[in-house]
């Protein structure tokens, strides 16, 4: 299994539906992945962007700096993976990857990654990788 999502607003993201999005409510955004059945998921990769301003049109570093991840084996009840899982100088470089295998091994129906900080949180990348 190999899931990659490419998030290039806020506005696709769930939970949260407002016309307005503040920095007060990013814990309530957050990226899910649902499965047909429970997988085995090992790595998470995670990769910001660069946008460009609307000013000027100059090139801006985007994405998170840490997450947190939430995971269900129903999809109704959320247990805490990681919570504010630092991802450190890689935002200096969006085009760096920040990779993180999963210890012990996260058995999921569902998983929710959220934003815990953020730099212009305007494009994220996110890969997961794991089995049936």
């Amino acid at each position: 299994i190999q899931v990659y999502f490419n998030v290039l607003s806020k506005k696709t993201l769930g939970a949260f539906r407002s016309t307005h999005y503040q920095e007060s409510s990013i814990e309530r955004i957050y990226i899910q992945a649902a499965f047909d059945k429970i997988v085995r998921l090992l790595w998470i990769s995670v990769q910001g962007g660069i946008s460009s301003a609307a000013f000027g049109g100059a090139a801006s570093t985007t994405g998170m700096k840490a997450f947190n991840i939430t995971y269900s084996e129903n999809a109704r009840y959320w247990r805490i993976f990681y919570n504010n899982k630092q991802l450190g100088g890689i935002m200096d470089n969006p085009r760096r990857v920040g990779s993180f295998r999963f210890l012990p091994d996260l058995l999921a129906l569902a998983i929710r990654v959220y934003p815990a900080a953020v730099v212009n949180f305007a494009e994220t990348r996110l890969q997961l990788y794991g089995c049936v």
